[in-house]
């Protein structure tokens, strides 16, 4: 159950980041998606007292800015890029489809969604 749980966030944590940004302008990423620039920096991330995969604490960079999302990517802004580009609907049959978060989907859907989203905004895919 957990494995599951990790590989869910992972691809939702993927969805989130992969659509790099070339400068810090404001875009319709930012005004239609809810998309938040992530700026050149370092932070500190892990936990000494936490899962093993959380350890140890280390230092991260980033080395080029990036959009992400303030929120999960839900089924209906996946669906849209499936609308778009011929691609396989998600399967899932759940109610609410506008509010949930998108599951189900493969690292490589996930790339190819981000790299549709922004390309709709001219910027540079992953």
């Amino acid at each position: 159950m957990i494995t599951m749980k990790l590989l869910a966030v992972a691809i939702l944590l993927l969805l989130f980041i992969l659509i790099p940004g070339c400068e810090s302008k404001d875009t319709s990423l930012s005004r239609k998606y809810g998309m938040i620039l992530v700026e050149l920096g370092s932070f500190e991330m892990g936990a000494e007292n936490g899962y093993d995969y959380e350890k140890p604490v280390h230092r991260v960079r980033i080395t080029r800015p990036f959009y992400i999302s303030a929120y999960e990517v839900t089924f209906n802004q996946f669906d849209a890029y499936t609308w778009e580009t011929n691609k396989t609907r998600t399967r899932a049959e759940i109610s609410e489809r506008e509010k949930r978060p998108a599951t189900g989907i493969s690292w490589l859907d996930a790339v190819a969604y981000c790299n549709w989203l922004g390309k709709k905004e001219d910027l540079r895919p992953c």
